[in-house]
């Protein structure tokens, strides 16, 4: 009998309290729970609706017998509960908690229930309601409720009212305003053999709806027969046995036409008014994510938040549209792009084109790379299976090859004035000047732990020992010789780096250490905050910055993203591409961007 135009105000969830909104066609459930998860409490909402739909309440004392069950269920998690039920041309109400529901019709507007309370009443058209907390109507003065409920659809009350209330605390609040319209093609129905059996009452609010049940109903409608059928009704009673087969087969016909009809008519219906449901929450949506990308510059956790609740509402008109059987929801699905978009625009997040940008087979078929490491000029590519190092000039990709049978045993390769150095736990630091000799410039140590890092600077050679912990710095000296190992972290901060799996040298040193980087000049620990938007569970497998580099480049191979932050640790964005899954090592050039070694190939990903 009717149609209900409806728009939902969400406030901002706590990290207890969350808010749970399920709804049927004539069926509304809004409600506020606490120290319960967000899935199971939606869950259970689900659960009370499909309840109420399969057991159809036919009074208020059975509606609010079925929605107890449900109510116990949530217990003492409970906070705020409201909840509406149309059937036929009555409503009826219940409100649990901090629970209120306010009606206004003709310009009048009263709270019609509040806390543990029911009522049932005679629904007009353009009735409007309001199914809320008392967290929001303190917010939202009754004299300005009556002022917006007074000929103003649900959407234009909510999009003037998510300004106002967004700029202020709006944790816990909901909103839900639902007005009453009568069915288009209730006017075309036939009706035959009724009479009125009671006046409208009068619309004076209060007085319409009551906690008892109303003491009038309409009449049921009586279905008329057309003259065309009733025609041929009487054919087929009169009629010869031939005629009446003809007009039998006639009849069987125009059943299944109009049957058809009916069908056909009833889904058009249908569909248009869940487009109509999802151009109404669209606007809400559209309101937050524009909210989110204002303050995205200034508190990117609320700006996130704020997407969490606009795919709440899209994950809901997915299961109205399922329940309804609308097929190839296009608009849901440009709405979820949309909010995908924003997340991305928000998060930073790019994603990375990869090509190849060198093929090691063009060395020798078969060659593998398991280290790589750039100065300005070449790529120093460590072979541990063929003893090798290759030096790829980044101009011509032309490669000198340099033999070292300690390169089996090598875990790091490293580049100082266009000569390669190889350093393992086995056989310390190796020296490769010409292509088929080596000179060991730092002997093995037996104090060493696990390496996890080498790296050369102005000379001098560090070396990232994550199991004792500590830095080991090397100082260069006349003739190319070294000096004994400094411990470049005093032991009070040595600690910090245990654990670590990379680092990277500009006149700073930058330690990744699981979600974090740490980073050091002169010895000294200096400030550098990594916030990534919205993610903890987040591992650097490794990390890559120079001297005449602006960023930081951090891997998580497991999400398969590169995370560039600024020297300071501020984050600039976010690049995905599916070859850093299998990465074995990165470097970054100026000119050549985000080189990625996996296996035989490198690849260059754009940004």
């Amino acid at each position: 009998m009717w149609d209900w135009d409806y728009s939902l105000y969400l406030g901002d969830n706590s990290e207890r309290d969350h808010i749970g909104f399920v709804t049927d066609t004539n069926f509304f459930v809004i409600a506020e729970g606490q120290d319960l998860d967000e899935d199971t409490f939606h869950g259970e909402l689900e659960g009370l609706k499909q309840h109420i739909i399969s057991e159809a309440p036919k009074n208020l004392a059975e509606f609010s017998a079925l929605l107890q069950k449900g109510v116990d269920k949530l217990g003492e998690h409970l906070l705020s509960f409201v909840a509406a039920l149309a059937v036929d041309n009555i409503m009826y109400f219940e409100s649990r908690g901090n629970g209120e529901i306010y009606a206004s019709r003709g310009g009048q507007t009263a709270k019609l229930i509040h806390g543990d309370q029911t009522a049932s009443g005679v629904v007009q058209s353009s009735d409007t309601f309001l199914l809320t907390n008392r967290i929001f109507t303190d917010q939202v003065a009754e004299e300005r409720l009556r002022n917006l409920m007074f000929n103003n659809t649900p959407q234009e009350i909510v999009d003037i009212l998510t300004p106002e209330l967004k700029g202020k605390n709006d944790t816990g609040m909901f909103g839900l305003f639902l007005q009453a319209k009568k069915k288009a093609y209730d006017a075309e129905m036939p009706i035959a053999n009724t009479e009125t059996v009671h006046n409208e009452p009068e619309p004076v609010y209060k007085d319409s709806y009551a906690t008892e049940e109303p003491l009038y109903t309409s009449p049921p409608l009586k279905p008329q027969r057309t003259p065309i059928l009733t025609s041929l009704l009487q054919q087929f009673r009169s009629g010869s046995p031939l005629n009446r087969r003809v007009t039998f087969v006639v009849v069987v016909i125009l059943v299944g036409v109009l049957s058809w009809s009916v069908f056909s008519g009833n889904a058009r219906r249908e569909r248009a008014k869940f487009d109509e449901q999802v151009q109404m929450q669209k606007g809400v949506v559209e309101g937050k994510l524009k909210e989110a990308e204002d303050l995205a510059g200034l508190n990117t956790q609320k700006s996130l938040q704020l997407i969490d609740e606009s795919r709440v509402i899209v994950r809901q008109l997915n299961t109205d549209a399922k329940k309804k059987g609308v097929k190839d929801p296009v608009n849901i699905l440009a709405l979820t792009k949309t909010i995908d978009a924003t997340e991305q625009k928000i998060q930073k997040k790019e994603d990375g084109q990869a090509e190849e940008f060198y093929d090691l087979d063009l060395i020798e078929n078969g060659t593998e790379a398991s280290a790589i490491y750039s100065d300005s000029l070449e790529l120093a590519l460590l072979d541990t299976k063929r003893n090798k190092v290759y030096m790829l000039t980044l101009g011509e990709k032309s490669v000198n090859t340099y033999s070292a049978k300690s390169a089996s045993k090598a875990q790091f390769v490293a580049i100082h004035q266009e000569v390669p150095y190889i350093l393992g736990s086995e056989i310390g630091v190796v020296k490769l000047a010409e292509k088929n000799k080596q000179e060991e410039v730092i002997k093995k140590d037996n104090a060493w732990g696990t390496t996890q890092g080498f790296w050369m600077y102005n000379g001098n050679i560090y070396v990232l020992d994550a199991s004792t912990p500590n830095i080991y710095k090397y100082l260069v000296a006349e003739g190319g010789k070294y000096s004994d190992k400094k411990n470049y972290l005093s032991d009070g901060q040595a600690g910090e780096i245990k654990g670590a799996s990379a680092m990277a040298i500009d006149s700073s040193i930058y330690v990744a250490v699981g979600e974090k980087v740490l980073k050091y000049s002169s010895g000294a620990k200096v400030a550098f905050n990594v916030s990534i938007p919205d993610e903890s569970d987040i591992t650097f497998e490794d990390i890559y910055t120079r001297r005449d580099l602006n960023e930081v480049y951090l891997l998580d191979k497991d999400s398969q993203r590169i995370f560039i932050t600024d020297k300071d640790g501020g984050f600039k964005k976010q690049i995905s591409a599916k070859v850093l899954k299998d990465a074995d090592d990165f470097v970054v050039t100026p000119e050549q961007g985000i080189l990625v070694l996996s296996g035989n190939m490198i690849y260059r990903i754009k940004k």
